[in-house]
């Protein structure tokens, strides 16, 4: 039954590889929003994934009925930026209050750094703890103005 359950569990690392080739292809070739989070979410769940099947790996590894090295995360931090960017995009779209702002969101080593305009600075602090509640945010820079919208001079 051990080794029925490994090859289960191979198959399912096999399975979150692929999600992550696919959702690496989906970074490289998209560039509108929705695609992006979609990625983002699709490579999160991989890594939960593979990391839910590792544990188990290891916990049959160390009964002896494991034949597989653990896997490594690419190097650096990108991929886990890429993910929380997604998250916090997810998170400001779908809040009432935030989903019609227009808000740049940049990650580096899980430091969320905000750009774009707040119409109050009621708006702008909403947006600073709806960021900090995302899992994997270390810290929140909101360099958001608080302000209207200059119109668009070219109507």
């Amino acid at each position: 039954m051990e080794k029925n359950a490994n090859a289960q569990i191979r198959s399912i690392l096999e399975l979150a590889d692929r999600m992550i080739v696919i959702s690496e292809h989906g970074f490289s070739c998209c560039d509108d929003d929705g695609c992006l989070l979609l990625n983002g979410l699709v490579r999160e769940s991989a890594y939960r994934l593979r990391d839910a099947a590792e544990r188990e790996l290891y916990h049959h590894g160390t009964q002896g009925n494991c034949d597989r090295e653990p896997l490594e995360r690419p190097a650096g931090n990108e991929t886990h930026d890429a993910s929380i960017t997604a998250k916090v995009k997810m998170v400001l779209q779908t809040h009432r209050s935030t989903s019609s702002m227009k808000t740049s969101v940049e990650t580096r080593n899980g430091l969320v750094t905000l750009t774009g305009i707040a119409g109050t600075a009621a708006a702008k602090s909403l947006v600073t703890r709806l960021v900090s509640t995302v899992r994997g945010v270390s810290g929140v820079k909101n360099r958001m103005t608080v302000g209207a919208r200059k119109p668009d001079s070219s109507s």
